[in-house]
């Protein structure tokens, strides 16, 4: 049987988790271990300043998921988990979500699901980060998906990661009732150039002016064969991530600039 931890970037009350917990405990075992309130849009943020605590939810734990939530951010969750539950044996993978909402394009930059899961990485734990697109209504499909996400993680957690990765995996906008046909998985590179947000001016009660973020997901031109465009034709987008970023073939040409005594 295998062994889980699981986080997210929502909080212990989003149905993702809750989800995603009770599909992999059809695998092996699961500690979620997640922030108490919603952490959204936190990217790679730990805490420093201050004590966490670390919470055992006895009353929503079962004999294969134990719930406990942190006082922190997503890449604060895996810490405490790794430093508290794992020092002797790591879980075989991280998963977190899954996300309210994609996780796609530059997002990957600014999301805590995301980030928690390259904390796992860094950590040398296999990662898998989902999310699912919400309806134009801005609803969640979320027991639609569990279907094709059990048909996913099937396929995934039989793999041996190669290291330094982690899998960003993006489910589609469902609708309430399923079709027929299996939705399509594809293995796509993500859609880096397209900015998604930018904000507009508004005034505030007093006349001041204020900035409102605004999302184009959904009008933004993007390039094909991207996760982002293939979301929006409905298929399912599997999308490797590297972590570790070091740019070893640059090394020697920018040290090539410094050896140039006159900007010393």
């Amino acid at each position: 049987m295998l062994n889980f931890l699981v986080t997210n970037d929502d909080g212990i009350d989003c149905q993702g988790i809750h989800v995603l917990a009770s599909t992999l405990s059809l695998f092996g075992h699961v500690r979620i271990v997640c922030p108490d309130s919603e952490k959204s849009g936190f990217s790679h943020a730990i805490t420093t300043r201050r004590p966490l605590t670390l919470t055992h939810l006895e009353d929503r734990s079962t004999d294969r998921i134990q719930v406990y939530t942190v006082n922190g951010s997503p890449a604060d969750t895996v810490n405490i988990a790794m430093d508290v539950f794992y020092q002797e044996q790591k879980p075989d993978f991280v998963v977190t979500g899954i996300n309210a909402g994609v996780n796609a394009g530059q997002d990957i930059y600014y999301s805590g699901t995301v980030a928690a899961a390259r904390q796992a990485v860094l950590h040398g734990v296999p990662a898998i980060a989902t999310s699912l697109e919400r309806q134009p209504d801005g609803s969640l499909a979320y027991q639609e998906i569990i279907p094709d996400l059990k048909r996913v993680l099937k396929v995934l957690l039989a793999k041996v990661f190669p290291d330094n990765t982690l899998i960003n995996l993006n489910f589609p906008a469902y609708k309430p009732t399923r079709q027929e046909t299996p939705v399509p998985v594809e293995v796509l590179p993500i859609e880096l150039d397209a900015r998604k947000f930018s904000y507009h001016e508004d005034l505030d009660y007093d006349g001041q002016k204020v900035y409102y973020l605004s999302s184009h997901y959904r009008t933004v031109s993007v390039k094909e064969g991207t996760d982002i465009d293939r979301l929006r034709k409905g298929s399912i987008t599997v999308s490797p991530l590297l972590v570790k970023q070091n740019n070893e073939a640059l090394l020697n040409k920018v040290q090539q600039w410094f050896n140039d005594e006159s900007v010393y």
